[in-house]
């Protein structure tokens, strides 16, 4: 006899805990392993936005510095005419 009950029936219900404890450390770990894939999504998700930003932050960039370059080349250019119709007598005006 353990705990004043038959052997049998101390014996079912010792591995009724047991069950029970495995089957809770079970639950405990097959959480945790959830967690931590929804936690590597958010991650994932996280560094494409990121990518995403930086793309668009380099982009914009190019596109200033082309357009800066477009912008220096048009005002060479235009001095270039101003300088070459005034060696003529001419007056021009860019708008």
């Amino acid at each position: 006899m353990i705990f004043g009950l038959p052997g049998a029936l101390a014996g079912t219900i010792i591995a009724a805990v047991i069950a029970a404890i495995v089957s809770l450390l079970g639950l405990i770990i097959s959480k945790e392993t959830k967690v931590s894939e929804f936690r590597q999504a958010w991650i994932d998700s996280l560094r494409a936005e990121i990518a995403a930003v930086i793309t668009h932050a380099q982009a914009l960039h190019g596109a200033h510095l082309a357009n800066s370059k477009t912008n220096r080349l048009y005002g060479r250019m235009c001095a270039m005419i101003l300088l070459a119709s005034t060696k003529h007598g001419q007056r021009l005006s860019f708008a």
